[in-house]
């Protein structure tokens, strides 16, 4: 899948628009700070590895991001952005999405 397709084949999964603004606080002890922030990579690497993150992007100067992620129902949505493991500092923005009809998807 190139970087501009969304992949919607997938029998019973929705699409989500994902919007997650990091909350962690300025005077959190960095040696915590860093564990954290290398955990979260690691578990978006494997989201995205899986499918379960189809694009994200980062919102320019700020510590937002915004993204297409895949689940099979809201409660697994809901399961998956829970398991983040900076879930506890962040305020998250979630919209089911539908296909448009002048967007070809696969």
């Amino acid at each position: 899948m190139d970087e501009n397709s969304i992949e919607l084949s997938t029998p019973g999964a929705s699409l989500y628009l994902v919007s997650i603004r990091n909350n962690i606080p300025v005077d959190l002890v960095s040696d915590v700070r860093d564990q954290l922030v290398k955990a979260e990579l690691k578990r978006a690497l494997e989201l995205v590895s899986d499918g379960t993150i189809q694009s994200i992007y980062r919102i320019a100067a700020r510590r937002e991001n915004v993204g297409i992620w895949r689940a099979s129902s809201p409660q697994h949505l809901h399961e998956v952005l829970t398991s983040l493991p900076m879930y506890p500092y962040l305020d998250i923005t979630v919209t089911p999405l539908a296909a448009h009809p002048a967007m070809p998807h696969k």
